[in-house]
């Protein structure tokens, strides 16, 4: 074997042995980065939408305890004589309707809005906030 072999080679094997050393060195780095900042990360990322969740429904609770429940009576109700969330027309006297704070002619059958409402908080005719 020539010099320039025996220079390439122990070349090589140095590089070698610089990776080898070098990989392990990467790999703890990398195990701490994720033990230190992407799992707490993470934790926390779940924490703030399992907190999000909870506070939607005790708002959701809250709101449906201030909302206005009532038989559907045309004259006080005025000219709506349908759900606007299923379509189906209100019985004088016998369908049982919620009234929107937004305006007292959105009124909905109680059982759609309060579907409705669990989801977002906002009228369905006007999109405002609830």
């Amino acid at each position: 074997m020539g010099c320039t072999q025996t220079l390439l080679l122990s070349m090589l094997n140095y590089e070698i042995a610089l990776l080898v050393g070098i990989l392990p060195a990467t790999a703890c780095i990398i195990v701490i980065l994720l033990a230190l900042v992407i799992i707490p990360l993470m934790i926390y990322q779940w924490h703030n939408r399992r907190l999000a969740r909870t506070s939607h429904a005790r708002a959701t609770t809250e709101l449906f305890k201030h909302l206005i429940e009532d038989s559907y009576n045309p004259e006080k109700m005025g000219s709506t004589a349908e759900c606007s969330i299923c379509l189906d027309t209100f019985i004088p006297g016998s369908t049982q309707v919620t009234i929107l704070p937004c305006n007292a002619q959105h009124s909905f059958h109680s059982k759609c809005i309060k579907t409705w409402l669990a989801e977002k908080h906002l009228c369905p005719l006007d999109k405002q906030d609830i």
